[in-house]
Parts: C-alpha cells; sequence; structure tokens
C-alpha cells in the first residue's frame, strides 16, 4: 500500500489487523510519538500541585504576619520614624540598655542637636554598625555614641537570631521594594547568619516579632494606630516608661557575698566576631570622618553577675580596642557616686533606666559630650 505518508515498523502484521511497531511512528510531517505524552501531563500535574502548595503555604504565612505581628513594634518604629525625620545629626546605637537610658530630646536641648536613638533590643555590634553606616548614608550623619553592652559581646549572631532578625526585618520593611529585598538577602547569606535558623524563620516574622493580643493586632492593623502608646517610642525614638524596679526579691550585701563566694560567676569575654566588628565600627568611621564616641551604661545588676576583676579585664580589653584606633571607651559603670549617681527608682528593673533614671543619665550624657573635643 502506497501513500503520502510512511508507517515504519519493526514488529509483524498480526492476524488481529493489529500493527506492532517499535513505539514510533514517522511521517513526513516530522511528527513523532514515543509515549511522553502521559508523563509530560504528569510533570504538569505535578508542577501544580507544587504551585498550589506553594500558593497555600504563602497565604497561611501571610495571615499568621497579619494576626499575631504587632502593627507597630519598637524596631519598627525605629526604623519607621528615623527615615520620617529631616534631620539628624547625632545617633546612639546599642541594645535596650541605651533604648531606655537615652532621651535625645534631654540631649538636644542641651547640646543643639538633632539626635536620635536607633538602639534596639538585643542589639548585635554587627547591627549598631549597620546602624551607623545607614545613619550615615542616608542623612549623612556624621556624629555617633555606640553604647557597649557587656553582656552582648560574647554572644554570636548566630545565638542572637531573634533579635537579629527583627532589626533587619523592620528595617527592609521600611525600604522600597527593591532595597529591602536586596537587604533581605543581604542578611540570610551574610556568613555569620547563613545556615542557621535566623537564615531560615527571617521569612516568618510571626515566628520573631509577634504579640498573641491577636484582637488588638487586627484592630490596631484596620484602624492603622495604636490603641495604647505604653511601650513605644516617642518621636526621637526614645522609650519612656514609669515602671520602678521591684526591690522585693533583693538581698543583704553579706547574703550576696556569700552566695558569691560558694558559686562561679559568669566571666565576661569578646568573641572574636565582636572583636572584629568592633574594630570595623571604628576603622568605619575614622575613615568617613564620622566623631564616635565609645560608652557603657551604667545598670544596677553589673556587679550580681561578674567577679569585678573580670569586669575590669573586659573593660580593658575593649579600651585597648578602641585605643588601637585612636579612640577611649567610657565605661560609666566604674564611675564614682559623685559624678553620676541614679537611684534604685530611677531603673525600671535591675537592667534598665526607666524615665526618672533616662533623664539623669541623658543629662549627665550631655554635659559629658560638651566636654568631648569633637563634640564642640
Amino acid at each position: 500500500m502506497q501513500t503520502s505518508e510512511r508507517i515504519q515498523t519493526s514488529g509483524h502484521i498480526q492476524a488481529s489487523g493489529h500493527i506492532q511497531t517499535s513505539g514510533h511512528i514517522q511521517a513526513s510531517g516530522h511528527i513523532q510519538a514515543s509515549g511522553h505524552i502521559q508523563a509530560s501531563g504528569n510533570n504538569k500535574h505535578k508542577a501544580d500541585v507544587i504551585v498550589c502548595t506553594l500558593t497555600v503555604f504563602i497565604l497561611i504565612n501571610v495571615l499568621f504576619c497579619f494576626l499575631i505581628e504587632p502593627y507597630r513594634s519598637s524596631s519598627f518604629e525605629m526604623w519607621s520614624d528615623f527615615r520620617g525625620k529631616s534631620t539628624t545629626d547625632l545617633v546612639f546605637v546599642g541594645t535596650s540598655q541605651a533604648e531606655c537610658a537615652i532621651n535625645p530630646s534631654i540631649i538636644n536641648a542641651s547640646l543643639g542637636t538633632h539626635s536620635y536613638n536607633m538602639a534596639t533590643n538585643m542589639q548585635s555590634l554587627s547591627c549598631s554598625f549597620d546602624a551607623i553606616k545607614t545613619a550615615f548614608r542616608e542623612k549623612n550623619v556624621k556624629k555617633a555614641v555606640l553604647c557597649i553592652d557587656i553582656d552582648i559581646l560574647s554572644t554570636a549572631r548566630k545565638e542572637n537570631w531573634q533579635a537579629e532578625q527583627s532589626y533587619f526585618h523592620a528595617k527592609c520593611s521600611t525600604e522600597s521594594l527593591p532595597a529591602g529585598t536586596r537587604d533581605s538577602f543581604s542578611f540570610v547569606f551574610d556568613p555569620s547568619v547563613s545556615g542557621s535558623t535566623a537564615s531560615i524563620t527571617y521569612w516568618f516574622p510571626w515566628i520573631y516579632n509577634r504579640s498573641f493580643d491577636i484582637r488588638n493586632n487586627v484592630e490596631e492593623k484596620i484602624k492603622k494606630t495604636l490603641t495604647d502608646s505604653s511601650g513605644h517610642r516617642d518621636e526621637n525614638g526614645y522609650e519612656p516608661t514609669d515602671e520602678v524596679v521591684n526591690q522585693s526579691h533583693f538581698t543583704t550585701k553579706e547574703e550576696a557575698e556569700t552566695w558569691s563566694a560558694e558559686h562561679d560567676l559568669i566571666v565576661p569575654t569578646i568573641t572574636d566576631e565582636n572583636r572584629r566588628t568592633l574594630s570595623s565600627i571604628l576603622a568605619y568611621c575614622s575613615a568617613n570622618n564620622i566623631e564616635l564616641t565609645v560608652i557603657s551604661i551604667p545598670a544596677p545588676n553589673t556587679f550580681d553577675i561578674y567577679e569585678y576583676k573580670d569586669y575590669l579585664a573586659l573593660t580593658d580589653t575593649v579600651d585597648e580596642i578602641c585605643s588601637d584606633a585612636g579612640q577611649r571607651f567610657y565605661n560609666f559603670n566604674l564611675l564614682d557616686k559623685d559624678q553620676l549617681s541614679i537611684p534604685i527608682e530611677g531603673f525600671k528593673d535591675v537592667g534598665h533606666t526607666n524615665s526618672k533614671g533616662a533623664a539623669i543619665f541623658s543629662a549627665f550624657l550631655a554635659e559629658f559630650l560638651k566636654d568631648e573635643a569633637h563634640f564642640q
């Protein structure tokens, strides 16, 4: 039988009238069918399932963020209000100690500056470095006060994952989409973070930035306003509070000394990572003519946690790092009471000042900065 097409077989014509082939039909139109149609259909089905699963997963994540994330977290307020400032010439960076202890309004009234508090909870030296660089890049800020929390010096970024994520998520949320995406990927793929919990859970903000007062979260987001201003920052990044530390659990000096003699206290250290970061901060500020002052803020529990000699040794280490860069480290925990005295009623807990204590410390810091030659 001769036609315009050829049927090529490798089998035999059976009595049943079926044609057994090798599975290939070749025609002059170059159409090939090789049994892949069914496989292709299966692959498309699998792809559809994956897409649908990812879509549902993303929608659930978005829903959880809407329900569990607060309307304005402390880190978000810091970044949002900082970027909303028309003029800023001095920034304070550090942990919640600085966030609670430094009231820029008092500093500004004394120095005539336009300062802003960029400190955040458990802010690592890496994040403090990022804040200084961002302030310089976005607002040409040429003065900075780095507040070193001794506790944070022995902590690796990977161990501090919740605070690290909160800081960068808030920063990226207040940037343009391209900038926020760039900085998000820069964070997750940073060698000191990559492969850790932080590099994965970063994309699920409700895990590390959460409030289980869901009704209030939803209400504030719908109304786009805070239902309660307590626990939130003011326009200069300072977080006021009238809380006073509970002294009922305090003990006597004699009892404390007895306990200390029977137990090993924490030996404060600085990790190699933090040592390098501090040196990088000092070098960056020097290279960009940023006037930097490095301090530590007083806390009543300092010598409950550490042996005095160990604390002094770490203070000397930090001072040596600063001295190598032509700077000084001012540890205000070591001042005499006639130089700086914050009563216990000036603290909201054993590690943070309240508004009363912040007023005392901020007034002291303003006078101290006046004596610094580069703040003249």
